[in-house]
């Protein structure tokens, strides 16, 4: 208690004065804020492009702020939140790609600034923002109807693809084909919240000083009071859907050939959206009759395949057929991976052992190589969904080494024949297709269990998302 007289003693000689005056006294007062950038990517693309659009005043000003909180000692990022979407047109499997892939890109530019803390979300379709910007354009022909079928979308796939053949139908497709050209631009984005705290220095208002008689004035004992520290709220995680699905392969079996009992099986793995590996075999190995040399139908035939996919052209199609939506103002005709029409080389090789009693007999070795092309399409059938057909045709050179022979009377022994032998050689139609292909994901989607960390990012947290879904739709500015 001697310390707290003292301390008092000594304040009460320091406001004992003969004149009166103004003392000023500082404080610093926490504040928090949010910045905010949008960057917009082009359709069927997950790239930043810094040139496109408007992004490069958004680059700048997201790499400013940055830097401005590097250099800030009084600055601290309470968290950074990531929410991609892509445009509500082709397939939503493609769509779903699409934002994830550009929401790894954001992260990504991040994490060469040093950020590798981040939340990620992503809007498969975006149809909140489709119905406000088609709200805020000008009239047109059917633009009522178009607000009616989006507002009727419950966000799965089923009531997407309905959405999507109805919108088509629209004024014959050219309300669709406006909407999606001059309105889609601005869903194709990956928006950024930054939320930070920083401090401001406060004045208190002024203190008129006043004179003290030290004589008259008593300094009692004051009671120390222990106020305890409460710690800071925990902020309530809430789940966050992980979904990593992607096309690793499709298995397929051409139709034609099963249809004459010759069994085969073809995988075809997708590099990128444009070039994909195709590799196949053919495998009937049938014998029957006495002896099992009376009819023979045995061909090993193993080949590979590089396709360059071109492109779907029946974007507007409304049939069985999955829906494909173009934006026209795109010079590359946009397509998703093992869809529409394709070229590409192919070669194969193998035996063959082929008898029917004693009128064809031949059994030999044969190569061939050429072109294929053709087309796929994926089915929107609701039996075979997400299954594509196809239906292509191979041109090119076939090469068989042969040798005849002749079967015995009872068919117990099989003779060679020297005198029939030799190389036969073409050129032409080497093989037609009409396939049905399964495809293969890897992953899938998922619930992210508590506190799971996900993405190799920070959980989610309700007060985020709140900010995240708050500055969706914002400029790339940052907020004052």
């Amino acid at each position: 208690m001697k310390t707290l007289k003292t301390i008092a003693m000594f304040s009460v000689l320091l406001l004992s004065t003969s004149m009166t005056g103004v003392l000023k006294a500082q404080e610093y007062v926490t504040v928090t804020d949010t910045a905010r950038f949008s960057v917009i990517f082009k359709v069927n693309d997950t790239k930043l492009i810094p040139s496109y659009m408007n992004n490069a005043q958004s680059f700048a000003n997201m790499h400013a702020f940055f830097q401005g909180l590097k250099n800030s000692k009084d600055t601290n990022i309470v968290g950074i939140f990531v929410e991609s979407a892509s445009s509500p047109e082709g397939p939503y499997q493609l769509n779903q790609t699409l934002s994830k892939g550009r929401a790894a890109s954001m992260k990504a530019e991040l994490a060469k600034m040093g950020y590798s803390n981040v939340s990620v979300s992503n809007i498969s379709e975006d149809w909140k923002g489709a119905i406000k910007v088609v709200e805020e354009d000008g009239d047109f022909a059917g633009k009522d109807y178009a607000l009616a079928v989006m507002r009727g979308v419950d966000g799965s796939e089923k009531s997407s693809t309905s959405a999507k053949n109805k919108l088509a139908t629209i004024d014959g497709g050219k309300a669709w084909a406006h909407i999606r050209k001059d309105l889609f631009k601005p869903l194709r984005r990956s928006n950024l919240a930054v939320v930070y705290t920083y401090q401001i220095e406060v004045e208190k208002e002024p203190v008129d000083t006043i004179a003290v008689d030290t004589t008259t004035l008593k300094v009692e004992e004051t009671p120390i009071v222990v106020v305890p520290i409460v710690p800071a709220p925990v902020v309530e995680e809430v789940d966050s859907i992980v979904t990593t699905q992607n096309l690793l392969a499709t298995v397929s079996t051409n139709l034609l050939y099963d249809m004459i009992l010759t069994p085969n099986v073809t995988a075809e793995i997708p590099i990128g959206n444009r070039f994909s590996v195709l590799f196949n075999h053919v495998f009937p190995w049938f014998k029957w009759g006495p002896y099992g040399h009376k009819y023979c139908w045995e061909i090993l035939d193993t080949g590979f395949e590089g396709r360059y996919w071109l492109g779907d052209l029946f974007a507007n199609s409304t049939s069985i057929w999955s829906t494909r939506t173009a934006d026209y103002g795109n010079s590359a005709y946009p397509h998703e991976p093992l869809n529409g029409f394709f070229a590409g080389l192919y070669a194969s090789s193998g035996r063959f052992d082929i008898q029917y009693e004693d009128r064809f007999n031949y059994r030999g070795s044969h190569w061939n190589a050429g072109v294929t092309f053709g087309w796929s399409k994926q089915i929107n059938w609701k039996a075979l969904r997400g299954c594509n057909f196809e239906i292509s045709a191979k041109i090119g050179y076939l090469q068989a080494n042969y040798t005849h022979y002749v079967p015995s009377t009872d068919y117990e022994f099989l003779f060679r024949d020297p005198s029939i032998s030799g190389r036969y050689t073409y050129i032409g139609p080497t093989g037609i297709k009409a396939s049905l292909h399964i495809p293969i994901y890897w992953n899938g989607r998922r619930t992210a269990k508590e506190g799971e960390k996900h993405d190799k990012g920070i959980d989610f947290d309700r007060r985020g998302l709140q900010i995240l879904r708050k500055f969706a739709n914002g400029q790339a500015t940052i907020a004052q």
